[in-house]
Order: structure tokens, then C-alpha cells, then sequence
């Protein structure tokens, strides 16, 4: 799981969903925001109540979605903030090809580092 001072706080959440730009992949929005203030990546995760009804399993998704970040992190240039919001379930989608979408996600982003 990505450490708090890795995460997107409230404020910072709010000003990446009205100023930021949008990336898309078929299970994966990506909302980011270069913001010179911060010294290092801060990223988030969002998985919306119409994708799974139960906040149990909605927490489960979204500490998947961060391991997958934390696994990135090392790569991520600095100054981005970002959020990632699950668009559909991923169901039987193996963890892999997941890792590889949310991987070709943030270089058509351009914000790894290679």
C-alpha cells in the first residue's frame, strides 16, 4: 500500500478534479496535475459506489489499485499530483495484466520516468 505522505490529501484531490487533465484506459481514468509546490508525487485512488455497493469490498479494490502505485512510484517523475478511479469492475482480470494497464496508463501520461 502507498504511504499517507505519498497520497493525495483533500485539498490537493480537489484542485487535481478541477484544473487537471484526463487519461483513459479501458478500467482506469487518470486525473493528473503538475503542481510545482509539490516536492514529490502524490496519487490517490477513487473507486466510485456504482462499481461495487459494499465498502469492504470497495476498500479491497482500492488498496489493490494502490499496491499497483506503490510499485510505480519509484518511476514517477516529481511534481504530479493524481488520482485513479476505477471504471468498471476488473472481476477475473489477473493482477498482471492490471500492473501492465495502469502501467501503459501513466506512460501515455508521460510521466514515467524510463
Amino acid at each position: 500500500m502507498l504511504p499517507k505522505n505519498k497520497r493525495a490529501n483533500k485539498k490537493l484531490f480537489g484542485d487535481i478534479f478541477s484544473q487537471g487533465f484526463s487519461f483513459h484506459s479501458p478500467h482506469f481514468s487518470l486525473k493528473l496535475l503538475k503542481k510545482e509546490a509539490l516536492t514529490k508525487s502524490r496519487f490517490s485512488v477513487s473507486v466510485p459506489q456504482r462499481i461495487e455497493k459494499k465498502a469492504t469490498k470497495r476498500n479491497l479494490l482500492r488498496r489493490k489499485i494502490y499496491s499497483l502505485l506503490e510499485y510505480l512510484y519509484p518511476r514517477i517523475k516529481n511534481n504530479y499530483g493524481g488520482v485513479v478511479t476505477l471504471k468498471k469492475d476488473f472481476g477475473k482480470v489477473t493482477f498482471t495484466n492490471l500492473q501492465l494497464e495502469i502501467e501503459t496508463l501513466f506512460k501515455n501520461a508521460k510521466i514515467l520516468e524510463d
